[in-house]
């Protein structure tokens, strides 16, 4: 089940983030979808049997050794194929774990802090010393 709360959401752009980075390959999966709906369940409304097929990792596989050809089986190109396969395989996982296992907030705050930190770095002005005495590390110590 989807997220409900706002900022979660929001964290997740399903439309710019998905729909609009891979639309093409998006509606070869739905198509793949539909074909598979028609042969798997013919005449009932496009769902997904869980049931049918729940060997993802070994059909991942196959798809990953054929691709770049068309499965002669159904005429549907192999990478699409591994991407319905790959979400298959996830949308497992979720189902079993809970979405909130699929990312560990403590490593992306990390990660996110450290960007934060590299890019004020960055943008920071250099700082130059001055040669001879003004510079600090140029005066002699003490005990010198």
């Amino acid at each position: 089940m989807l997220p409900t709360d706002s900022a979660t959401r929001k964290e997740a752009p399903m439309c710019t983030g998905v729909l609009d980075y891979f639309p093409d390959a998006i509606f070869a999966v739905a198509r793949l979808s539909k074909l598979g709906n028609d042969k798997h369940n013919p005449g009932e409304p496009l769902h997904w049997a869980k049931g049918k097929s729940m060997d993802e990792p070994d059909c991942i596989m196959r798809h990953l050794a054929d691709r770049g050809t068309i499965d002669p089986d159904d005429g549907a190109l192999h990478e699409v194929k591994l991407a319905w396969r790959g979400l298959a395989n996830l949308q497992r996982f979720i189902d079993k774990n809970g979405i909130e296992a699929c990312f560990d907030e403590a490593i992306i705050n990390r990660v996110k802090a450290d960007r934060e930190a590299a890019l004020i770095a960055k943008a920071a002005p250099k700082m130059s010393l001055p040669n001879g005495p003004d510079n600090p590390l140029d005066r002699p110590r003490v005990g010198d």
